[in-house]
């Protein structure tokens, strides 16, 4: 049976969409094809504790963890070359720019009618790169955008409840190719965790911590949405510890 012989079936009468109605489904539709493009993506499941007392030679406790479905907006392959090249491993803490913060705002993932201010949060800059979460009502949205307003944005989950010393990742990715790929990395982090140090081939990158939230994106190519070298983690007592990216992962 096809759509027109079930529309003559329907017994409501048919009516043209509102203009709320038309701008709502097709923003659905402009999520929907977002969301099938070729990317890759990684689901993170694993907590990672570090116990200030532990050696080198003793293993992380690792738990299992949820893991939300994320929705992604916009072009996730766009920033530049040169936006990828100006990228920095140590990011300025602050606030977005208006123009960055604005285009994150219209693109932001969720419930599109939904009014009243985002909140922001880990908002960083690496080169021409801003990342920033916004959060409205129950919808948290990650975002990157580059100066030229090219970026992307994605729902993630709520901040984890974790004990002091644990860390865990939420989201983690890789889009572009060649001299525009670049990973990313999103997850949270206990009240003792003071800094997150990732190490991928020969890059130092260090994550920005803001809110019990850690966040950080680096070049790579390709772009394999994976930590391919270890994760430090050094706690506010001075603790430090080291452990393999994967082991964030499945």
């Amino acid at each position: 049976m096809n759509r027109d012989m079930l529309a003559a079936l329907d017994p409501a009468p048919k009516r043209e969409l509102s203009p709320a109605e038309q701008l709502r489904q097709d923003q659905l539709l402009t999520s929907i094809l977002a969301d099938a493009a070729p990317v890759k993506r990684r689901r993170p499941v694993r907590q990672v504790a570090i116990g200030g007392a532990l050696v080198a030679g003793m293993a992380a406790a690792v738990v299992v963890a949820p893991v939300a479905y994320h929705m992604i907006r916009g072009n996730p392959g766009i920033l530049s070359a040169a936006a990828i090249g100006s990228w920095t491993g140590t990011p300025t803490r602050g606030t977005a720019d208006s123009g960055a913060r604005q285009w994150c705002e219209d693109n932001a993932t969720g419930d599109q009618t939904a009014t009243g201010p985002f909140t922001l949060s880990s908002a960083d800059q690496r080169g021409a790169v801003t990342s920033m979460v916004l959060t409205r009502g129950k919808d948290i949205t990650l975002c990157m955008v580059a100066s030229d307003a090219s970026g992307f944005t994605m729902g993630i989950s709520p901040v984890s409840k974790l004990a002091a010393n644990a860390i865990d990742l939420d989201t983690a990715g890789g889009h572009g190719e060649g001299a525009t790929g670049f990973n990313y990395v999103e997850g949270s982090a206990g009240a003792d965790v003071r800094s997150v140090t990732l190490h991928d081939g020969s890059r130092t990158i260090d994550a920005l911590i803001d809110h019990g939230r850690w966040t950080a994106w680096w070049p790579a190519d390709p772009p394999t949405g994976e930590i391919g070298g270890d994760v430090t983690i050094t706690l506010t007592d001075g603790s430090v510890r080291s452990v393999p990216g994967r082991s964030l992962f499945h």
